[in-house]
């Protein structure tokens, strides 16, 4: 059995957390559980091997955190193990390394990044490092202060990758694995008023890399030098139509397990961009398709490469689009209506 975990932003006393049954042969996505959790549940890590899942989100205002469940998938039922502050505001992404040693995330709010050590049963040590990003840029209101967005660990294990969309630089930081801390080893600045968001490398070409840019309405591939942790700008695509002048928001980007299909969210123009990955990892715009609602934030892409599911934020809504494996264009299966506002998806099989 396959499950589906949505986190949301939902109303006090309200459930923020749902596990959703997803039937790969059919394309069809239930909802089978459903769990308080934070009231604003923004980011999920599973670990698929141990039956745990990882998420962070924000108790109030001021108040992040990290959790951590046991997840038993006859009931689909979430047994909390532990909690722990994120010693900032609004943390909206985590990752972990792939020995799941150490939890990073990204406090949006405040501007900060962290890290937990974990323990062999999902546990959370209190935060181990916590750094501070200073700056600004071009737009008022979004910029005027840092947002990091994304925190990714790079394929060498030796660094991790912050996209600011705030102070328009992409960070990169040494991780010391033994002390689980991080050390800044340099700085990228991109074009004023591109936004840096979310950040993902490609899993079979480990020098190229993928940023997602909020306020440019972009994707801009890299390349990725391990040995020195240095990005080289390669190519910029953008993710509307020619000719669209719309206020338009980037989200989030994902790619097939087949690596041979990116997709990207537009909130505002409200669709999915859909690329081809080239032989030399740069990208070519293959359509755009409607989101089928309003504000699509988080994308995920079924185990196999099948399906997309895409998190309506604005319409409370998931949709569920098939995967054309020869073309890469998509098209709508169903609509899984919720009573919250949904802003993160994450397979567990």
């Amino acid at each position: 059995m396959m499950y589906v975990f949505i986190g949301c932003v939902a109303a006090d006393q309200q459930e923020s957390m749902f596990a959703a049954k997803f039937d790969e042969q059919a394309g069809s996505l239930s909802l089978f559980n459903s769990y308080r959790g934070m009231p604003k549940t923004a980011y999920f890590v599973t670990d698929a091997s141990r039956n745990i899942l990882y998420a962070v989100g924000s108790e109030g205002k001021t108040e992040g955190r990290a959790a951590s469940y046991r997840f038993e998938p006859a009931d689909a039922s979430l047994q909390l193990i532990g909690m722990q502050s994120s010693e900032g505001v609004n943390p909206n992404y985590a990752s972990v390394d792939p020995s799941f040693s150490t939890l990073f995330a990204v406090n949006f709010g405040g501007g900060s990044i962290c890290a937990w050590p974990l323990r062999e049963g999902g546990t959370i040590e209190p935060v181990s490092c916590s750094i501070q990003h200073e700056g600004s840029s071009i737009i008022p209101g979004s910029q005027n202060k840092p947002h990091p967005h994304s925190i990714v660990p790079d394929p060498s294990n030796q660094f991790v990758i912050v996209p600011d969309l705030g102070t328009d630089r992409i960070y990169v930081y040494r991780v010391d694995y033994n002390r689980y801390t991080l050390t800044l080893h340099r700085t990228i600045a991109v074009a004023p008023g591109t936004g840096p968001r979310h950040f993902m490398f490609h899993p079979a070409m480990k020098d190229r890399a993928y940023c997602i840019n909020e306020h440019s309405s972009t994707i801009t591939v890299y390349a990725f030098d391990e040995a020195e942790g240095m990005l080289r700008e390669l190519q910029a695509v953008s993710t509307l139509p020619a000719g669209c002048e719309g206020a338009n928001k980037c989200a989030d980007i994902r790619m097939t397990p087949d690596c041979r299909f990116v997709y990207g969210t537009n909130r505002g123009h409200d669709s999915i961009a859909a690329y081809r990955v080239r032989e030399d990892g740069t990208l070519s715009l293959i359509d755009l398709e409607p989101a089928r609602g309003h504000k699509p934030r988080c994308l995920a892409v079924s185990p196999a490469g099948d399906y997309l599911l895409a998190a309506n934020e604005g319409s409370n809504r998931i949709e569920v689009f098939a995967i054309d494996r020869e073309s890469g264009r998509i098209s709508p299966r169903e609509s899984v209506q919720l009573q919250a506002s949904p802003i993160c998806l994450s397979f567990m099989n």
